[in-house]
């Protein structure tokens, strides 16, 4: 395999995690930045997106709601 690592058989998909969590009918949000910026405890994120029939990608809205430090 060019350009990366193989984590599973040649012929199953390559990130199982992955799979596993769109087979349960979940979001999978990933290249998120600044979440370093959040505190520990006490925020909330909003993930907000249209639901795309068939969709395989697009762009989530995404922030944060953090207590006054």
């Amino acid at each position: 395999m060019k350009g990366g690592e193989q984590t599973t058989r040649e012929d199953a998909y390559p990130y199982p995690g992955e799979q596993y969590i769109l087979s349960v009918d979940r979001y999978q949000i990933e290249v998120m930045d600044h979440l370093d910026e959040l505190p520990a405890t006490g925020a909330v994120i909003f993930c907000t997106f249209p639901k795309v029939r068939d969709g395989v990608g697009y762009p989530a809205r995404v922030f944060a709601v953090c207590p006054a430090v």
